[in-house]
């Protein structure tokens, strides 16, 4: 039995959604670690919080920028988002 689209689009949604927020965490991450700050959570409370909120994240980082600077994590899930953005655009016009 073939799924039906809407299941698709939602399934597809919420993996896109859990992908950019892992990549927030892993570049936010590994952006701690190449500067040497310490991570205050453990990754075992950090990264499913992270997944969670990170849109929230990265309008803070936005919001802020002017005192924080340009931060990769955020460049890096905006960027993500909007290659998601793309193919889910390019399915949608070849289903039709």
């Amino acid at each position: 039995m073939a799924q039906k689209p809407v299941i698709k689009w939602i399934t597809s949604t919420i993996l896109a959604y859990i992908g950019v927020g892992f990549l927030y965490y892993i570049a936010g991450y590994l952006e701690n670690w190449a500067t040497g700050k310490q991570n205050v959570f453990s990754p075992i409370v950090g990264l499913p919080l992270t997944v969670i909120s990170w849109p929230q994240m990265v309008i803070a980082d936005l919001t802020h920028f002017q005192t924080l600077g340009l931060r990769r994590p955020a460049l890096i899930a905006l960027f993500a988002l909007a290659v998601l953005v793309t193919i889910a655009f390019k399915r949608l016009i070849r289903s039709y």
